[in-house]
């Protein structure tokens, strides 16, 4: 009977030491969702500025194409050389 009663106080002991190491485990996740929650949060954020920034840009870009007078077949053209630019010299 005393060893059954030692073998259920061993078990006892296994589990609770288990059960700690997992509500252990369990919270650090939460911490863990609740850091990439927050950082998504921020990621989103950046985004939309960065969005509007773009949005921005891109007007001002049109309206320096239209007072420039030059086609956009020649700003696609100098665009094309200068990737070309780029990639060669990427490429040496």
């Amino acid at each position: 009977m005393a060893m059954l009663e030692s073998q259920s106080d061993e078990s006892m002991n296994t589990m609770k030491y288990k059960l700690g190491a997992l509500k252990d485990l369990s919270l650090a996740m939460g911490e863990q969702i609740n850091k990439s929650k927050k950082n998504l949060s921020e990621l989103g954020d950046d985004m939309g500025l960065s969005s509007e920034r773009i949005k921005w840009n891109m007007g001002r870009m049109r309206r320096f194409v239209e007072k420039s007078g030059v086609g956009w077949r020649v700003w696609g053209v100098f665009s094309i050389i200068i990737l070309w630019l780029f990639f060669w010299v990427w490429l040496f």
